[in-house]
């Protein structure tokens, strides 16, 4: 690991320039479709009123502002789950796993009671095998798992403004949703079939050409992955950030005045296209995998419907790899300045020398931060 005077004479660059400007031009393309596409809406969109259909309903204010609300009660319980987890992170920690678990357990019961065979068998064995990990290697590192969950609660309530980051980066990944959901919405209605009447007065039905819709709808969604996992790719990046200086300075002595918006300045600067080559390897695998599920609910094929599944979970082993190597990588990035491929080989290092360690701390934290979400 690099000396604090060798991290000071270090002068930034900027990394994976290539990927940030393919980003900005998917955002473009994105903007572009937006504005074709919420045209085609109906002027009522947005009303409540007892003529409104059900569809309309779903986008109307009262909709809206309900989402808002969940926001900041999901921010407000998010907050008293770390001071929990400050005071009693062994429990949790414990309680958290058993929960993941018991969940897996009772969803394996639940579809083989329907006779849902292959669904329970693979809740069943996944949560069987859990339950072992836990049992055999994993709980021996609750101690040390919860001494890093203490570690970071306490940076994160001396740098409070990393809490006020997070719930802005929310608000805007929560607002970027709504009009994702409304775009959607609106390139169905554009694609829409309409009945024409031709100057024989025969009625006909007029279709845009499928290759275009599907073609659309594909890139809505992998549009969608990418910008969400940026967001929370930047977001994620500075706060590592944060924390790194607390870890290079502990004496207070920060070079900035402010931590936290000098780790935003270079995670949108040197760092972005860095992080938007992590997350473009996150939404092309999200979006094949949600290709291959629209195909799992269309085919009545069993053989076909068996091998899909078996790419479903190839694929899933997949992701969760690249989520876990990139999660370690934009730490990199954020202290060091790397680039994404520089930050995985580094990561690949860290995985070699650590082994089990530190799989079974990763895997530890994500149960209490999923029963916490």
């Amino acid at each position: 690991m690099p000396a604090k005077d060798e991290i000071n004479k270090a002068q930034p660059k900027f990394r994976d320039w290539w990927a940030a400007i393919a980003f900005l031009v998917v955002c473009g393309v994105f903007i572009w479709l937006s504005v074709l596409f919420l045209s085609a809406l109906p002027g009522d969109m947005f009303k409540s009123g007892r003529s409104a259909s059900q569809a309309t309903n779903f986008y109307s204010w009262p909709t809206v502002v309900m989402v808002l609300i969940f926001i900041v009660i999901g921010f407000l319980v998010s907050v008293i789950y770390l001071m929990a987890i400050q005071h009693a992170s062994e429990f949790i920690i414990n309680m958290s796993y058993t929960l993941v678990v018991a969940a897996m357990l009772a969803g394996a019961i639940y579809y083989l009671v329907a006779r849902v065979w292959f669904a329970g068998a693979l809740l069943l064995a996944g949560g069987l095998l859990t339950g072992y990990l836990w049992f055999k290697y994993w709980r021996h590192y609750v101690k040390f798992t919860s001494a890093i969950l203490k570690a970071v609660c306490r940076v994160f309530w001396k740098f409070t403004s990393t809490l006020w980051a997070s719930f802005v980066f929310l608000v805007v990944a929560c607002g970027f949703s709504i009009l994702w959901a409304l775009v959607l919405a609106g390139s169905l209605k554009y694609f829409s079939c309409e009945t024409d009447t031709s100057s024989q007065g025969v009625k006909h039905k007029v279709c845009k050409e499928g290759a275009s819709k599907v073609l659309s709808l594909i890139y809505l969604v992998f549009a969608y992955y990418w910008i969400v996992q940026v967001l929370s790719g930047v977001l994620y990046t500075t706060i590592c950030g944060v924390f790194g200086t607390h870890f290079f300075f502990p004496d207070g002595q920060y070079p900035y005045k402010n931590p936290l918006l000098s780790s935003l300045r270079r995670a949108t600067t040197y760092s972005f296209g860095s992080v938007c080559f992590g997350s473009l390897i996150l939404a092309i695998i999200q979006t094949i995998r949600l290709m291959i599920k629209n195909m799992q609910s269309e085919t009545s094929d069993f053989l076909c419907g068996v091998v899909l599944c078996i790419i479903q979970c190839i694929l899933g082993g997949i992701q969760w790899l690249a989520e876990f190597i990139t999660e370690y990588a934009y730490v990199d990035v954020a202290l060091f300045g790397n680039s994404f491929v520089t930050a995985s080989k580094r990561t690949n290092e860290l995985m070699e020398s650590s082994g089990m360690r530190m799989v079974a701390n990763d895997c530890l934290v994500d149960s209490v931060l999923f029963c916490g979400g």
